[in-house]
């Protein structure tokens, strides 16, 4: 039997959309008999306990790499990628020998993953930015921006590299029926907020203050907050002062929550694939550096309206974009069938057989 381990972190400071990309993976695998397995550093009490509601193994990681930014100055020196890796082996030595080794971390790279290859038959590595080197059997980059030629000179010539958004790893609550293509949005009616686990940078209060204009209040708005969002208390007192608004906390129901929306606001992560495998177009804002790319790709696609970085976007900005759309239903139609095309939700399963083939 296939033994397949994740290292990934998630927490208030670098979110959940890492976790989340190796949890959709980490499933196909379990599907397909794999025994999985999560070790962290970080990790949000109620996720850990979704993922091991799902089957997963969760281990706990001491003296590990902690939560970097994603700058790409910001990975940990050789000697603190070694002392993480040991920190891993020790961690999974009840697990015995390792098929796979799968590593999402902006901490770590070359060196953590030679250290690696000691307890594991081979090394994956999910990436999104292209700025280190990796010693990997398997590069995965799922994002619309991603490159084949990105990666010439950070792999060794063994490398596979499964480059693109044919390989989003989404989880299997995104699968649409067989068959079945999504909905095409021609009116605003419903929104769906979203700004991943913790929303450092305080996106969804700006959208609540944009949605207390007379116009758009007759808007319903699902506003979904993350495990790892700090100030959930103060953001349902804001969205209770909005009749049509309703607070989701750590939701298990995301799936159903797009289909039922007519246009996202949200950041440009793996969350944005979910959207599109929707059909739901998107109102994106620039919360993190290594997202930069893959917002302006899905905004060149016509995916999605990129309204900017975080310090630049106001209240204001995000309320005359909803006006925008709410005017021209022939350009919200265009974004809802773009965004439909970027890609489906077979990604992780593609990326499983990769793996156990």
């Amino acid at each position: 039997m296939t033994t397949v381990a994740f290292r990934v972190d998630a927490d208030e400071r670098i979110g959940l959309g890492h976790a989340m990309r190796c949890l959709a993976l980490a499933d196909a695998l379990r599907a397909r008999g794999a025994i999985t397995a999560f070790v962290a550093a970080a990790l949000p009490e109620a996720t850990a306990a979704a993922f091991r509601a799902r089957g997963h193994v969760v281990l706990t990681l001491a003296n590990a790499a902690g939560a970097p930014s994603g700058e790409p100055d910001d990975a940990l020196d050789e000697a603190g990628q070694r002392a993480d890796a040991l920190a891993a082996r020790q961690a999974l030595a009840t697990l015995g020998a390792l098929d796979w080794i799968v590593v999402d971390h902006y901490g770590l790279g070359a060196a953590w993953e030679r250290a690696a290859a000691a307890f594991a038959h081979r090394v994956a590595v999910i990436d999104d930015n292209a700025w280190r080197a990796h010693d990997c059997d398997l590069l995965i980059d799922h994002n619309v921006s991603a490159q084949w030629a990105q990666y010439d000179a950070l792999l060794p010539p063994r490398a596979l590299r499964l480059v693109g958004p044919r390989f989003a790893l989404l989880r299997r609550e995104f699968a649409r029926d067989l068959g079945a293509s999504p909905r095409v949005r021609t009116t605003v009616e419903r929104l769906l907020v979203s700004f991943g686990g913790a929303d450092p940078t305080r996106e969804t209060e700006k959208v609540l203050n944009a949605l207390l204009a007379d116009d758009l209040r007759v808007l319903r708005a699902d506003i979904v907050l993350g495990a790892a969002n700090p100030r959930a208390e103060s953001i349902g007192a804001a969205a209770q002062k909005l009749v049509a608004a309703t607070l989701h906390t750590h939701t298990e129901d995301m799936s159903a929550l797009l289909n039922r929306a007519d246009l996202a606001i949200g950041a440009a992560g793996v969350s944005a694939l979910e959207r599109c495998v929707k059909g739901v177009p998107s109102l994106l804002v620039l919360v993190a550096p290594n997202q930069d790319r893959a917002a302006e790709a899905l905004a060149s696609k016509g995916a999605a309206v990129l309204l900017g970085r975080s310090e630049e976007v106001s209240s204001t900005d995000i309320a005359d974009a909803l006006r925008e759309l709410l005017s021209r239903p022939a350009r919200l139609a265009a974004l809802s069938r773009a965004a439909a095309d970027v890609c489906d939700h077979s990604g992780a399963h593609r990326v499983a057989d990769v793996m156990l083939g």
